[in-house]
């Protein structure tokens, strides 16, 4: 049975899941509510029908660098336009993918009932904000949030450094140029080093994993 990415990333967004997740031996795999549950309806994985997901989503340097076993990260966008952050990893000699649903939408502040005074850091002058958590805490989530509010109240110029974009910002009071980890710089100190002469008002940097 060939996998329909488009159709079980649709379904799984439609039960309310955060993950899809393609591991060799199982069925496909959903996060629902905190916990995981199996896909029950789709057979066993198999490593040729995980490798045909990736072809499905993947441009030609990412399928290069899963072709050499590298992990890779990168957004897909469905069909219907939703946008997804895929992290393809190998186990056991096999392909695995992890897929994060993402909203369209970016929540403000206060639909993710963040403190006020986050507000508050944000609209200042000159400063470092530290976001941190664990897994799935929503950091990249309040990240996009904090950078929305600035959007809609201050003229700025930011840039943002990401591996990979997942929220996309239109420019509203900004203007907003996001960089992405492959496609658009080769690594983070390169792009930080390059942001100084850009003149930025504001630079956020994206999780950093290494």
């Amino acid at each position: 049975m060939a996998i329909d990415i488009n159709k079980i990333l649709d379904e799984s967004r439609a039960l309310g899941c955060s993950d899809l997740h393609f591991t060799v031996g199982i069925p496909p795999i959903v996060r629902q509510g905190g916990n995981l549950r199996k896909l029950s309806s789709y057979p066993d994985m198999t490593e040729i029908e995980i490798l045909r997901v990736c072809e499905d989503m993947c441009n030609d340097r990412q399928r290069q660098q899963i072709k050499d076993r590298i992990d890779t990260d990168f957004t897909y966008v469905s069909s219907r336009g939703f946008r997804h952050r895929v992290n393809v990893y190998h186990q056991r000699g096999n392909t695995a993918i992890a897929i994060r649903l993402l909203r369209n939408d970016i929540p403000t502040l206060t639909d993710l009932d963040l403190p006020p005074v986050l507000a508050e850091f944000v609209m200042r002058p000159r400063g470092l904000v530290l976001v941190t958590g664990p897994t799935g805490s929503g950091k990249s989530t309040t990240l996009a949030a904090m950078i929305d509010h600035v959007n809609i109240h201050k003229s700025s110029h930011i840039i943002t450094v990401e591996d990979p974009i997942e929220y996309m910002h239109s420019h509203k009071r900004c203007m907003i140029n996001q960089r992405e980890i492959g496609p658009d710089v080769p690594s983070f100190s390169m792009a930080l080093r390059a942001a100084l002469r850009e003149d930025p008002d504001i630079i956020l940097v994206g999780e950093m994993r290494d």
